[in-house]
This record gives C-alpha cells, structure tokens and sequence, in this order.
C-alpha cells in the first residue's frame, strides 16, 4: 500500500508532460453559493435596462436572446449595440468580492502543478 505522498508524486509525475493548465476562475476556484455570476447577470440586467430603456423583465429576455445567439449577452451587446466592452466589463465585474475567502490549500495545490499555470475568467 502506497502512502499519500508517493501517490501524489506518481499524480505528479503523470502530469510531468502538461506544459500549461489553463483555469476557469468563475464557479470553479471559488464555491458556486457565493453567488458572484448572479451578482453580475443582474449587473447585466441593469446595464441592458439602462441601454435599452426598458425594464428587468424584459432585460431577462434579451440577455437570454443574446447568449441563445450569440454564446454570451456580452457579445450580443457588441454585435448588436456596438457597446464599449470596457465599460461593460468594468461595470458587472464591480461586485462584492468580501465573501471570497482565501483557499491556502487550493493555493498550494495549483501551485505545485508542473509548467505555467494560467487563471482566466
């Protein structure tokens, strides 16, 4: 029977190969129920109500339109409004981030993988 640390310098070892892990930030390094998409969809909400004039309710209905069409309501809103998408992204990324709390050990963890590590959202 092997002990945890052979068995993770073997993990370690199969991964020797990997030049670059990519991570997707959002849902993903943090736990889900903190709730930061929804605070950016309503974010979102807001901006399409400011940009169109018009209500949540129907908001809703063209965020999804644009993520049916378009993948994302971000690129709905450039293909079919040409918006800034700096602005755009300042605004919805302007959220509470106070309960994303540290992870030292997850920290670790990525930190020990071989080859660049790279976290996008």
């Amino acid at each position: 029977m092997q002990n945890s640390t052979s068995q993770k310098t073997e993990l370690l070892a199969d991964f020797g190969q990997v030049d670059v892990w990519i991570f997707d930030l959002d849902n993903t390094l943090y736990p889900q129920n903190l709730n930061l998409m929804v605070q950016m969809r309503t974010k979102t909400y807001d901006y399409i109500c400011d940009l169109l004039k018009i209500d949540h309710a129907d908001a809703a209905k063209h965020y999804q339109r644009y993520e049916a069409v378009y993948g994302t309501a971000f690129n709905g809103l450039i293909a079919e409004h040409r918006i800034d998408p700096h602005g755009f992204l300042t605004y919805v990324h302007d959220i509470d981030h106070s309960l994303v709390m540290p992870d030292l050990k997850l920290a670790d963890a990525i930190r020990s993988l071989p080859g660049k590590r790279v976290i996008y959202t």
